[in-house]
């Protein structure tokens, strides 16, 4: 085939949005990716007010702030006392909030979905896997491995967008520059119909320092769509960050910090020199339904054909909440086939 403008690497929220304003500005790209899933599980869900300015240029804003849940409020705790509470956008008029939640795979299927708007200048492949490349003079080569076999091919520029583990990068020697910290954290999602953050219905974000259900040295909650909720516990450096993903410990951990509410909490957000003098409230104890840990397995693929890759890349996400079947027909009919 002919040699290509640009070709990207990597189909999550980077790859995506670099092709989408690429194409905004006229520049023909290739998205290769090595899955034909969005991503599963307890990844990112928080969007800071500029990335959301940023999406909005990108025609995903508006979706996002619809489906996400806009928080404003957080809450610090140390121990069982509520020690700081904030309010990060207090002023109104603002068309995005300081923060929205919304789990990673709404962002990455809402980033597909706006690449089909431009089908004259992107082009997805998903189960394309770049196994290697070599830079010349003027262009780039890559070696593709695909179901149905393997592939040349060439590109003016080659932009690598495949996370922090980057075979790009290790095939370059190319290490990510700065310093490294090394804390583990058990991250669940769990799903449950009552709001732990009281009698009110706003969403809030909690931080505990030393949590009392906790035996590591912080904690956080906050909600997510679809009445999920994430739980990240940081675990000690003695900790076996395996035995504490497995479902059984996963599950414990995550009822302890739904459960074991702060016995006095600020009630009304403000600076901290207000926080000795403001009166103390009560919290409801929501029950637990059900948890879905961050070592969850991807479920099987099934068999993949170049005409129902991009079909399996917008419907097999989290399967307690995949889109209705008209939409992945929808999306289906869009796709032009390669």
């Amino acid at each position: 085939e002919p040699r290509h403008p640009v070709v990207i690497v990597g189909a999550g929220p980077i790859g995506l949005s670099m092709a989408v304003d690429l194409a905004l500005r006229g520049v023909k790209s290739v998205v290769l990716d090595d899955n034909n899933v969005v991503s599963l599980g307890s990844r990112a869900i928080c969007w800071a007010k500029r990335t959301l300015e940023i999406f909005d240029r990108l025609g995903i804003g508006e979706r996002m702030l619809e489906k996400g849940v806009t928080w404003k409020v957080g809450r610090q705790f140390h121990g069982e006392r509520e020690v700081y509470n904030f309010d990060l956008l207090p002023e109104p008029g603002h068309k995005y909030p300081a923060f929205v939640n919304l789990q990673q795979y709404y962002v990455e299927e809402y980033l597909v979905e706006r690449a089909q708007d431009f089908p004259d200048l992107i082009d997805l492949r998903f189960l394309n896997k770049v196994t290697n490349h070599k830079g010349h003079a003027d262009h780039v080569e890559l070696t593709v491995e695909t179901p149905d076999g393997p592939y040349l091919l060439e590109t003016d520029w080659y932009i690598a967008c495949d996370g922090a583990g980057s075979a790009t990068r290790k095939r370059m020697g190319l290490p990510f520059e700065g310093q490294t910290f090394d804390e583990h954290f058990l991250i669940a999602d769990v799903e449950m119909e009552t709001s732990p953050f009281g009698d009110h219905d706003t969403p809030e974000r909690w931080f505990w320092f030393a949590p009392p259900f906790h035996n590591g040295q912080s904690a956080l909650l906050h909600k997510q769509p679809d009445n999920i909720y994430r739980i990240d516990l940081q675990l000690g450096p003695e900790t076996d960050p395996k035995a504490e993903a497995t479902e059984a410990s996963s599950v414990t951990s995550s009822r302890q910090a739904i459960t074991s509410r702060p016995v006095a909490r600020i009630s009304d957000a403000r600076p901290s020199s207000d926080a000795t003098s403001t009166s103390v409230t009560a919290t409801r104890r929501p029950a637990l339904a059900s948890t879905r840990a961050q070592a969850r397995p991807m479920p099987p693929a099934a068999p993949v054909t170049r005409a129902t890759r991009f079909s399996n890349a917008c419907t097999a996400r989290n399967s307690d909440h995949a889109p209705p079947r008209h939409h992945a027909e929808r999306v289906l009919k869009n796709y032009r086939t390669k």
